[in-house]
């Protein structure tokens, strides 16, 4: 086989490849994932038993809700490089949208705030 057939048959496949993944379209599957996340365990906070958190007000979101929340990272020193994979970013965000305060995301299971971290992570980037 000589080099213009082997460029021909590696473009043919990376074609294939590309149906594939559009055919696949996480995308999708992600606009339908419910923004409730559900505990590993129940809290008690404020009197109150929590065992899920709802996030849907993240839809309501608007760019001067952003700006707040870059302000506020500012004002802490805080700069993430990725900032839904970050903690201290999307508590933040997790305390806007449900008007919790920090202490009730710091008592948190590591588990439980890397549940609503992923739901942000996924709203933002896929949803």
């Amino acid at each position: 086989m000589d080099k213009n057939e082997k460029n021909i048959q590696e473009a043919e496949l990376e074609a294939k490849a590309d149906a594939t993944a559009n055919k696949n379209d996480m995308g999708d599957i992600y606009k339908n994932m419910s923004l409730t996340v559900e505990f590993k365990k129940k809290y008690r906070f404020d009197g109150k038993e929590y065992d899920r958190l709802d996030l849907t007000r993240l839809r309501e979101l608007t760019t001067l809700d952003a700006e707040y929340i870059d302000e506020v990272m500012e004002d802490m020193k805080h700069h993430p490089t990725h900032k839904y994979e970050d903690t201290v970013y999307c508590k933040h965000v997790a305390m806007l949208v449900t008007g919790l305060p920090v202490e009730f995301f710091n008592m948190l299971s590591w588990r439980d705030m890397n549940e609503i971290k992923g739901r942000i992570y996924i709203y933002f980037l896929f949803g």
